[in-house]
């Protein structure tokens, strides 16, 4: 096991801890302060750099795992990069989905698809709460 799969590895589950951590932790918020907002921003933020991460460590086992479809400055196809990742991890976050970088082995599909379907989920559950609790602190 070659030590950059051991260190993504390592890396994405540090992260998902931290993430099930803050997510508890912003859920369980009795009051919205600008803390609670800070944690929570970060939680969708920190989503899209595990994932960049993951679907780098596909991209290191597969390298046919995404297709790239931006000529480069010079003509020819642009490689895809770590920087290629984070982009495309957020254009899924987001639902964005401009199309460029697509996964293309049944892996990256995968995480791709999970991805897609937290990042709406995740503000859907986050906005509900947080009104929940604002509509409770305000007096009747």
């Amino acid at each position: 096991v070659g030590l950059e799969i051991v260190e993504a590895v390592s890396l994405t589950a540090f992260l998902l801890f931290l993430l099930v951590t803050m997510v508890h932790s912003v859920m369980r918020e009795e009051h919205v302060t600008g803390n609670t907002l800070c944690r929570a921003v970060s939680v969708y933020l920190l989503l899209g750099v595990a994932w960049s991460i993951m679907f780098g460590l596909v991209l290191h086992l597969d390298g046919g795992a995404f297709s790239i479809n931006v000529a480069g400055a010079d003509g020819f196809a642009a490689r895809v990069s770590g920087s290629s990742l984070l982009y495309l991890s957020f254009c899924t976050l987001t639902t964005l989905g401009y199309g460029d970088i697509t996964p293309i082995s049944p892996i990256a599909q995968g995480l791709a698809m999970i991805e897609a379907t937290l990042g709406p989920l995740y503000l859907a559950i986050l906005v509900a709460r947080l009104v929940a609790i604002y509509t409770r602190e305000r007096p009747a």
